[in-house]
């Protein structure tokens, strides 16, 4: 018996192909919405604004297709666009494994052929539907973010208002959820990152967190509840604290070996953006919110 399923194979394929191009997408809205561009211009050069060629917009093998650089002026192109359209398919897959498997919604898909009357949203479960719309929401939404905050230090309203408004309206059409579930949500979501970051600024005299953040996080308690918020906001405090150590001691290191010890300073005292740490918790909460659960409910 063959453990090889070439449909399935060729089915997988296609999903992260897919998550690649919405990838591609994605690093291309981060680059022009703080820059407020149009997002349904043609893609252009940003050097010289010739127009790219087809072939240099395949995801991820348009860049090695042209080496990285525009063939016009010869100037470089980020490596951020196949690195960010790469791991969008990768975690786009990832979320079809984990909710489905992927296997299961190829073998629904396939069973269109012997029931012609069905289409597949009446073979898939209800709960494997909502699951999956709702990470890629956040995986998709997350990375767009993510992309911004880290350049520019903003979460633009432009994405985290209407974001919390499909929530609502995700939730309001899911009779599991509703929308109280989500207003729950949105309320304990912004409400307890704006009474830290107001705290913060009461004792430091200073903003420690932008009120980007707040919105952000209520946009995703509006898909994921007031339990989704309590998990992302540990994984995200955990991971940012994480990689601040880490920051914080490869500058301690780095500084040790220099004259001065001001780069080791200049360095701890950078703010880290929070976005990012945001966006993967709820990703985190969204693939693994009954194993979370579960590991935090075991009995002695």
């Amino acid at each position: 018996m063959s453990f090889f399923d070439p449909g399935l194979f060729a089915f997988r394929v296609v999903i992260l192909l897919l998550g690649a191009a919405v990838g591609s997408f994605l690093a291309a809205a981060a680059w022009r919405l703080p820059r407020e561009k149009s997002l349904f211009e043609p893609s252009r050069c940003v050097s010289c604004g010739t127009k790219i060629p087809y072939y240099a917009l395949a995801p991820v093998l348009g860049w090695f297709f042209t080496r990285g650089r525009c063939g016009a002026c010869g100037a470089k192109v980020s490596l951020r666009y196949p690195l960010v359209e790469a791991l969008t398919g990768i975690l786009t897959l990832v979320a079809f494994e984990v909710h489905g498997p992927s296997s299961y919604v190829f073998a629904h898909l396939a069973g269109m052929l012997g029931h012609p009357g069905l289409g597949p949203i009446g073979y898939l479960r209800h709960d494997y539907i909502w699951g999956l719309s709702i990470t890629l929401w956040l995986l998709y939404t997350g990375v767009l973010l993510s992309l911004i905050d880290l350049e520019f230090r903003i979460l633009p309203d432009v994405v985290t208002l209407p974001g919390t408004l499909v929530g609502l309206l995700v939730a309001w059409s899911d009779p599991d959820r509703g929308w109280f579930f989500s207003v729950v949500g949105i309320a304990s979501g912004a409400g307890s990152l704006w009474l830290i970051a107001s705290g913060y600024r009461w004792l430091r005299g200073r903003d420690g967190m932008g009120m980007g953040d707040v919105k952000y996080i209520g946009m995703i308690g509006a898909v994921l509840g007031w339990s989704g918020v309590l998990w992302t906001m540990l994984l995200a405090s955990v991971l940012g604290s994480i990689v601040g150590i880490g920051i914080g001691l490869a500058a301690t290191l780095w500084g040790k070996g220099t004259e001065s010890g001001s780069h080791s300073q200049s360095a701890l005292s950078v703010a880290i953006p929070f976005g990012p740490f945001l966006a993967l918790g709820a990703i985190v909460y969204s693939l693994f919110d009954k194993e979370l659960i579960s590991f935090m409910t075991i009995g002695p």
